[in-house]
């Protein structure tokens, strides 16, 4: 059984955890800022993309029970991106700018599947109550590969997506602005499908607030979060949670 060195903060898949040289892809201190694009409005009708096919050669330590699936869909009327949440599937809802975006860096983008990642992160990966713990919440915020956020605090909702397109492994954040959308890749390696057969780690949502890993010699002060972040947890490896400060993303170490 699996336990973390922070009390319930979930986690962002970190590409880093691949064992091959070749798919390992470079995450400095500080993520850069990305690229600010102008996107013009869409007149598309509201679609789901083609996406490539989940890796078939998964083992029986592979895949959490529910959801099913997680689908990625363009919506043209939609102003901010969510999710909307299903028995067996849940919707990544994004708006026009957002999906041609993401389409145009990794053609043919997909998510990362439920059933993709580690059994016992369905399992262990929540809060512990009562010394038990109560597994990985899916909700309106997070979903595995993906979260919702207000992350640079303007009050529009920003998503942050970990998944794979035609020819790419990709970690990316969107974040809207009043007249543009920005860009921010976290990490791209060329591929078309993750290293090994279970993907051992995920992303959760953070809310504002006050984190301290000073009491485990990680960091050397607490973290105070006036914005949503998100946090990246892999087992047996490290966790981070993810922030936005001064134009980029910012990390802080809360276990190892």
């Amino acid at each position: 059984m699996y336990r973390f060195t922070v009390t319930w903060i979930g986690a962002v898949i970190c590409l880093a955890a691949c064992d091959r040289p070749d798919s390992r892809p470079s995450h400095p201190e500080m993520a850069g800022a990305g690229v600010r694009l102008v996107v013009p409005g869409d007149s598309s009708q509201p679609a789901a993309p083609s996406t490539p096919a989940a890796p078939t050669d998964v083992s029986s330590f592979c895949g959490i029970a529910r959801p099913q699936h997680l689908a990625l869909v363009l919506d043209s009327t939609a102003r901010d991106p969510r999710i909307a949440l299903g028995s067996d599937t849940h919707s990544v809802v994004l708006p026009a700018p957002m999906h041609r975006a993401l389409m145009a860096r990794a053609p043919g983008f997909r998510l990362w599947q439920p059933r993709e990642y580690l059994t016992d992160i369905g399992r262990y990966a929540g809060p512990w109550v009562n010394e038990r713990p109560t597994g990985y919440e899916f909700n309106e915020r997070q979903a595995l590969s993906v979260v919702i956020g207000d992350f640079n605090g303007d009050g529009r909702a920003d998503v942050v997506l970990h998944g794979v397109g035609d020819s790419l492994l990709l970690e990316a954040a969107l974040l809207s602005h009043a007249d543009s959308l920005q860009f921010v890749e976290l990490g791209a390696v060329p591929g078309n499908r993750w290293a090994t057969p279970c993907i051992g780690g995920y992303l959760a949502f953070i809310p504002p607030g006050r984190y301290s890993s000073v009491e485990h010699e990680l960091e050397a002060e607490e973290l105070l979060l006036a914005t949503d972040a998100f946090s990246s947890v892999s087992f047996e490896k490290s966790s981070e949670i993810y922030y936005w400060r001064e134009g980029q993303f910012l990390r802080y170490a809360t276990g190892d």
